[in-house]
């Protein structure tokens, strides 16, 4: 990623929600913040082997943040002595998880820990390291 670009990981804090970027979370975990030029780009936490509510300021989509944001939370997961990552796509959209497919995690199982809410069926996808 480019030079003026800063990742700050803090135990615990704030990050913001996957589902609404003007929202913050409160996380217990390993909190990963991407900034450029000062202005937050993107955030998500790490607990455990599951990355949490990755997202990036809808105005820089498409440019890569994501998977670096990505990146350094599988790096968090491993140096934790994890043996996969795993994720829930953001409200179950079909375009994310062939997104994360492609970064070589894979699908979901019923028999997997998950979440039902309103009738959605939450996708848990896993990577193995």
């Amino acid at each position: 990623y480019r030079n003026y670009m800063k990742i700050k990981i803090y135990k615990n804090g704030r990050t913001r929600s996957a589902l609404n970027w003007n929202k913050t979370l409160k996380a217990d975990g390993f909190v990963i913040k991407l900034r450029d030029k000062g202005t937050l780009i993107g955030s998500c936490y790490v607990k455990d082997e599951f990355i949490w509510s990755l997202v990036v300021n809808p105005k820089y989509r498409g440019n890569n943040y994501g998977k670096v944001l990505l990146d350094t939370a599988e790096k968090i997961i491993k140096q934790n002595h994890f043996k996969c990552a795993r994720l829930v796509p953001q409200d179950n959209e079909e375009k994310l998880r062939k997104y994360y497919s492609s970064l070589g995690y894979t699908g979901h199982s019923k028999n997997e820990p998950g979440y039902e809410e309103e009738d959605k069926e939450w996708w848990i996808m896993t990577k193995s390291f």
